[in-house]
């Protein structure tokens, strides 16, 4: 690189020069180009000049950006001569690819990371770490060192490289383009801090917001949309997940679409899609609920357990003022609180009086489930052989474990794997029932089996949902 070159980028960049000691003086353009010049003319440099560009345009980091396009690319160039040490030796929080240009340097290399994920952009430790490795490099040379590698550089007689600093998107860049967006769209996250003092000669002061209300507020946050998501992966560049098919998708518009003549509200992807994945299980429904201000006709519901991509369609219609007002969806409440997955439309999950397990949410479970099983016993002695019916009908008789789930661990828990596991590890008389069925929500299915398993399941715990049903009532 040609003493034009480097004076042209120090028109655009931050001069800076470094000592061993880990002090530094910053250089205006001027004094960054007499350094350069002094460099170039092969004078001794007290110190080492730091030449910093940043994100720039310039075509050398064309390449690296084509590899890299969703990272910010930055670069920096050092000059030194020698014998000499560099920079103190130090890590850095991004990824660093060092490019000699100019004559030769010695790196000395310590831990492979020396801290996982740093924070400081930069950090000199009190004590240097063992040294692991030494490195010569040459012109055209390039040396990888990864965000935390502990390194140090001494130059022996003229050396000038590049350090190419990549800097991928994180979990917390992302996080706070979600509470902007987010808060653009919810006034309680806008809302002020409460004021703690009014005092006028004391100062007017704010109070940092309770643990109840962080969890709160992280709740908030946490409920995105599936436009939101997508628009927020296009606006910062990043692949979208596959986490729902096109099939899916276009089910679940269509779904959304047909709701807007009942005053459609939101409509929540939930259950074993929206739930983390159980290691060894895979998700058997697509579990929506839509929530309109108008009842939806029962003539015009998706009532047929329709298979999607080998899921089952599993649809829950609610009025806003049933969601609100009515025990029988104390359930529904706690489940899109817990683990709905806000798909289109407002969330209005927030916005409604909280619902915690308690013994009137158990009975109201446990009385549900018990019907739900006697009609799925009358629908089995017609002799219906679907397999996405008989599927439902195992699930049905294993969720009657829900309510006693609720009230020993204080949880709503709906998976029927799950629920197998519980009904096994306390009822040890219905365990072989209890994991046939298990069985056939994962496939194997025999309908007189499967009958006889859940009407062995309903006997078995019947006097037990009855006496859940008879304490929340004398409660």
């Amino acid at each position: 690189m040609s003493p034009a070159m480097l004076s042209e980028l120090a028109e655009i960049g931050d001069g800076s020069v470094h000592y061993t000691d880990g002090s530094f003086n910053e250089l205006s353009t001027e004094q960054t180009k007499a350094w350069i010049r002094r460099f170039c003319d092969g004078e001794k440099l007290e110190g080492t000049v730091k030449l910093a560009i940043g994100d720039t345009e310039e075509a050398a980091l064309s390449n690296w950006k084509a590899i890299f396009p969703d990272a910010s690319v930055r670069v920096n160039y050092f000059l030194s001569t020698g014998p000499a040490k560099g920079i103190r030796p130090h890590y850095d929080n991004h990824h660093v690819f060092a490019v000699q240009l100019i004559g030769e340097k010695t790196w000395a290399l310590g831990p492979k990371v020396a801290v996982a994920s740093p924070e400081a952009s930069s950090f000199y430790p009190e004590k240097d770490p063992p040294i692991e490795a030494t490195v010569q490099t040459k012109v055209g040379d390039v040396l990888y060192i990864p965000p935390g590698g502990w390194h140090g550089a001494e130059t022996e007689e003229r050396s000038m490289h590049a350090t190419v600093g990549i800097y991928p998107p994180t979990y917390a860049e992302y996080l706070r383009q979600l509470i902007s967006n987010r808060a653009a769209s919810d006034v309680v996250l806008r809302s002020e801090l409460p004021l703690s003092q009014t005092n006028i000669k004391k100062g007017v002061h704010f109070s940092a917001p309770s643990l109840a209300v962080t969890k709160e507020l992280t709740d908030r946050v946490a409920r995105v949309s599936l436009d939101v998501r997508t628009s927020l992966s296009k606006k910062m560049n990043l692949a979208h997940g596959d986490e729902l098919t096109d099939e899916v998708l276009k089910l679940i518009k269509d779904i959304w679409d047909e709701a807007e003549a009942y005053g459609r509200v939101g409509l929540y992807l939930r259950g074993s899609v929206a739930r983390p994945s159980v290691p060894g299980i895979r998700p058997w429904d697509i579990d929506l609920a839509l929530i309109t201000r108008q009842a939806v006709p029962q003539e015009t519901r998706r009532t047929e357990r329709d298979e999607t991509n080998g899921l089952e369609l599993d649809m829950k219609y609610v009025t806003v003022r049933d969601l609100i007002n009515t025990d029988r969806e104390l359930p529904t409440r706690l489940l899109l609180r817990s683990e709905g997955v806000l798909l289109f439309g407002q969330d209005i999950v927030c916005e409604i009086p909280l619902a915690k397990p308690s013994p009137v949410m158990a009975a109201v479970i446990a009385s549900r489930q018990a019907e739900a099983c006697r009609v799925n016993d009358a629908e089995m002695r017609s002799g219906v052989d679907d397999n996405i019916m008989i599927r439902r009908f195992a699930k049905a008789a294993l969720r009657l474990a829900t309510p006693f789930i609720m009230l020993q661990l204080n949880r709503l828990e709906r998976d029927p794997v799950i629920c197998g596991w519980f009904i096994s590890s306390n009822h040890p008389e219905l365990r072989k029932a209890s994991e046939y069925l298990v069985a056939s929500v994962r496939g194997i299915n025999d309908l007189s089996e499967v009958r006889a398993m859940c009407r062995e399941l309903l006997d078995g715990l019947q006097d037990n949902l009855e006496q859940v049903e008879r304490h929340a009532h004398v409660g």
